[in-house]
C-alpha cells in the first residue's frame, strides 16, 4: 500500500483516537511526550526512518501538525465553545478553572 494512503487512514481513523479526550483535561508534559512519541513511532514504522530529525522532515513534507500544537488547538476550540453555551453550570465550572 502506498505510505501517502497509509497516512491519510492512519490520520483519520487513528489520531483522533490516540487524541481523545485531550482537549478537556489538562496534560503534564510527561504524557505528551508518550504520545508525541507514539505518534513517531508510525512514522519509524511505516517510512523506515531511524532519527528524529528525518522523521520531523517527513511529518513537514506531509503538512502533519505536531502533537502538542494539535493538542493546544483542540483545548482551545473546546474552551471557545465551552464558553459559548448558554449553561450556568458550565459557566460556573468555567470560572472556578
Amino acid at each position: 500500500m502506498n505510505e501517502m494512503v497509509t497516512m491519510h487512514l492512519i490520520n483519520t481513523f487513528c489520531r483522533p483516537l490516540l487524541l481523545y479526550g485531550c482537549d478537556c483535561i489538562p496534560l503534564c508534559k510527561t504524557y505528551v511526550a508518550s504520545l508525541t512519541h507514539s505518534w513517531n513511532h508510525i512514522y519509524w514504522k511505516l517510512f523506515d526512518a531511524n532519527e528524529i530529525e528525518s522523521i520531523t522532515g517527513i511529518q513537514l513534507f506531509m503538512n502533519d501538525i505536531s502533537i502538542p500544537d494539535d493538542i493546544s488547538r483542540q483545548q482551545e476550540k473546546f474552551l471557545a465553545n465551552t464558553r459559548k453555551l448558554n449553561s450556568p453550570v458550565m459557566h460556573l465550572l468555567m470560572n472556578i478553572v
